[in-house]
C-alpha cells in the first residue's frame, strides 16, 4: 500500500487566496493522503472560505479531511505544531494558504522517498508569482549545483542530494520552508514539535534535515510560491538606512533565536556520523553567525561597538588568542563599515527578489 503522507495548511489572512490554495492540495494525482487545516483565528473571511469549499467538497472528493478553526491567534509555529500533532502521515508536507500547488507534488516527493529512505527533508524549486497570479520569477532559488562544489551531487540533472559531510555547510545554509516536505521522524529528539520560542520552522528543519540524514532537493518547480509582501523572504521598500538597519535587526534577532537552537541541539543530541568529529567547528561557526548578527542588531540599537565586541568576544574566544581577537574587533568594527555590510545585503535581497 502507498504511504500515507499529511497536507497540512496553517492559514491567516488568506482570503483572496485559500480556494485555490486548497483545491490545489486536494487535486493531487496521488491518492492515500489526507489534508489538514488550521485557521488561525483569521480577522478577515478565511474562515469563512475555508468552510465553503469544505461544504462544497463532499462527496466530491473521497480525501479525508480535519480542519481546526483557531479561537485565539497563536502564530506560526504554534499552528504548525497543532497541525502535526494531528498528522498521521509518515510524510508531512506542509502548503501556505497562499501558495499553488503542482498536481503532482505529492506522488513525485514520495517516489523519491521511497528511493532514498535515510533522507528525511525533501525540497522542491518554485515558481515565483505575485499576488494576482502572475509570474515574478521561472526559479526561486536559481540552482547551480557548481555553487555547491562536493556539498551537492546530481542524481539525474535534475534532482541532487545534499551532503552531511561539510560542516561549514551544515552549519551556514537554510532552506524555504515554501517547497519542505519531511518525515515526521525528524522531529523525534525535539518530541515531533517544534520548539515554540522559535519565530518560524524552516531554518531549524533544514538544519536538521542536513546534520541527520542529509536533503535531497529537486529543481523541478513543485508548486507556486506565492509573493504577497508578508511573507518573510519578500523585500519591501524602507525610506531611509534606519528603517533598513531595524527591520534587519529584527529579522537576525529571530535568526539568532533558531542558531541558539542550532547550537544546543550539537552540544545534547546525536548527529550523522560524517560531522560527529566536526561538532566543535559547527558550534563555533554557529557562535559566528550570532556574533555578527549581534552587530547589526546593535546598529538599531545605537549600542557603543566596543562594549559590544568585548561582550562578544568573551562569549566566543577562549586562551591567548582573545586579546589578538579583541584587539582586531575593536580597530575594524566601525560603524560605517557594519552600515555598509547591511545595506549591501538589503540591496542584494532586493536584487535577488525582483530578479
Amino acid at each position: 500500500m502507498k504511504p500515507l503522507v499529511s497536507v497540512i495548511i496553517p492559514c491567516y489572512n488568506h482570503q483572496s487566496y485559500v480556494v485555490q490554495a486548497l483545491q490545489s492540495a486536494f487535486d493531487q494525482d496521488y491518492s492515500n493522503f489526507e489534508v489538514i487545516i488550521r485557521d488561525d483565528f483569521s480577522t478577515d473571511d478565511s474562515a469563512e472560505k475555508i468552510k465553503e469549499f469544505l461544504s462544497s467538497l463532499q462527496n466530491v472528493k473521497n480525501i479525508p479531511y480535519v480542519v481546526d478553526f483557531g479561537i485565539e491567534n497563536i502564530g506560526m509555529v504554534r499552528s504548525v505544531n497543532k497541525l502535526i500533532s494531528l498528522a498521521k502521515g509518515e510524510i508531512i508536507f506542509s502548503c501556505s494558504s497562499d501558495d499553488v500547488l503542482k498536481p503532482f507534488r505529492l506522488s513525485y516527493v514520495v517516489a523519491k522517498s521511497n528511493r532514498y529512505k535515510e533522507i528525511d527533508l525533501f525540497l522542491s524549486d518554485a515558481e515565483v508569482i505575485d499576488s494576482n497570479g502572475k509570474l515574478l520569477k521561472e526559479s526561486f532559488y536559481n540552482f547551480n549545483v557548481a555553487s555547491f562544489g562536493s556539498d551537492a551531487s546530481s542524481v539525474d540533472d535534475e534532482d541532487y542530494v545534499f551532503s552531511n559531510r561539510n560542516y561549514r555547510f551544515a552549519a551556514g545554509i537554510n532552506f524555504g520552508g515554501f517547497g519542505m516536505a519531511i518525515r515526521k521522524r525528524i522531529l523525534k529528539d525535539f518530541e515531533y514539535q517544534i520548539p515554540e520560542h522559535l519565530p518560524y520552522e524552516d531554518y531549524l528543519l533544514s538544519f536538521l534535515g542536513i546534520v541527520q540524514g542529509g536533503v535531497m532537493y529537486t529543481s523541478k518547480k513543485l508548486l507556486q510560491y506565492r509573493r504577497t509582501g508578508n511573507n518573510i523572504s519578500s523585500i519591501q521598500k524602507y525610506q531611509n538606512e534606519d528603517e533598513i538597519v531595524a527591520q534587519e535587526a529584527k529579522f537576525l534577532r529571530w535568526t539568532n533565536l533558531v542558531e541558539y537552537e542550532k547550537i544546543n541541539f550539537l552540544k545534547t543530541k546525536g548527529i550523522a556520523k560524517p560531522l560527529s568529529s566536526k561538532r566543535n567547528l559547527m558550534i563555533l561557526l554557529l557562535k559566528q553567525n550570532v556574533v555578527m548578527n549581534k552587530m547589526i542588531i546593535s546598529l538599531a540599537e545605537k549600542r557603543s561597538r566596543f562594549k559590544l565586541a568585548v561582550e562578544l568576544l568573551l562569549l566566543i574566544i577562549e586562551g591567548p588568542k582573545r586579546k589578538v581577537c579583541l584587539n582586531f574587533f575593536v580597530k575594524n568594527l566601525r560603524t560605517s563599515a557594519l552600515m555598509s555590510l547591511v545595506k549591501d545585503k538589503f540591496e542584494k535581497r532586493e536584487t535577488w527578489a525582483s530578479s
